[in-house]
């Protein structure tokens, strides 16, 4: 089994590297580089705009995770789970693409939550998210989204009846393996809600970004926000991806090529890159500076709290 996972990963690395060199050719081929340095030059004060706001979708993501926190530990701070969340985010940058839960599992546990719900909420993050995403593209691509693509129409409905149903076995699988974490479906409803939020606020600031470089209405939002969600989701289930690099730029140019030209694809999706690179590094900052200015404090204070009252895991 141990095997089975290294070539996986070793996959994911090949997959990665290689999605890399193509938006690397693509925008080399069509003049992609000016067209950044266009963008950047004429739109430089949007730009900034557009990076604070990722910025700000991110936090809605760090409210899922103390929600998910909230409901599996009974009580959780949020000052302390949004700011643990901050400061794990660039971790999904380092090979393997889970270290950012890895560094939450340990920082949330430092503070003495209880293993149960940290674990629980731990497994669960990811999986809310992947249901997030297929749930956004069934609805707002429509039924007919995969015929955009020339992909089967099945998949609308097949791809968000497995996660779901998945997700309703996973919910009472841990309930009973992990009893301190009592939790049902509908006390998941507000951290879905809130990654869903996350995943359309990222599509619609694409959709911002590719006007700059297309300069027409031509692709209905639908779509834009379809290929945004779709290219998110191969990122994030492609093993071993850092971010998803490499693989969502490619994703996001060739569900993007019907409606735009190649060119303008591939370079709203590498400028999309920076500015989400950039939107991370502006959130791992805030939680630097929490953690200077007081997160150790939040972190010791929860431990004494939860030691002096002698706190149960399990929602109230």
């Amino acid at each position: 089994m141990k095997s089975i996972k290294v070539w996986i990963l070793r996959a994911g690395y090949l997959v990665t590297v290689l999605t890399v060199i193509w938006v690397v050719y693509s925008l080399t081929r069509h003049d992609g580089l000016a067209r950044l340095q266009t963008v950047g030059s004429e739109h430089a004060g949007l730009l900034g705009l557009l990076l604070v706001a990722y910025a700000g979708v991110s936090l809605l993501q760090a409210l899922a995770w103390w929600q998910l926190m909230l409901k599996t530990a009974g009580r959780a701070p949020i000052g302390l789970s949004t700011g643990i969340f901050a400061l794990t985010q660039l971790g999904k940058y380092l090979p393997g693409n889970v270290m950012h839960f890895v560094f939450r599992f340990a920082l949330t546990r430092a503070s003495g939550a209880p293993r149960p719900a940290v674990l629980a909420a731990s497994g669960l993050e990811p999986w809310i998210l992947l249901c997030a995403a297929l749930a956004l593209l069934a609805i707002l691509g429509g039924t007919d989204w995969p015929a955009h693509f020339d992909w089967p129409g099945w998949l609308a409905w097949l791809l968000p009846a497995v996660a779901v149903l998945a997700l309703g076995f996973v919910v009472p699988w841990l309930r009973a393996r992990l009893p301190g974490a009592g939790m049902n479906l509908l006390a998941l409803v507000p951290s879905f809600l809130l990654q869903a939020g996350f995943l359309l606020g990222s599509a619609l600031l694409f959709g911002v970004l590719l006007a700059l470089f297309d300069g027409t209405d031509a692709v209905p939002l639908a779509i834009v926000v379809a290929a945004s969600v779709l290219a998110w989701l191969a990122g994030f289930v492609t093993p071993g991806s850092p971010g998803g690099l490499g693989v969502r730029e490619v994703v996001l140019s060739l569900a993007l090529a019907g409606w735009v030209e190649p060119a303008v694809a591939v370079s709203a999706a590498a400028a999309f890159r920076v500015l989400t690179i950039a939107g991370d590094l502006l959130v791992f900052a805030g939680g630097g500076l929490w953690w200077l200015a007081r997160g150790r404090g939040d972190l010791l204070s929860y431990r004494r709290f939860l030691a002096e009252t002698g706190e149960p895991a399990g929602p109230r």
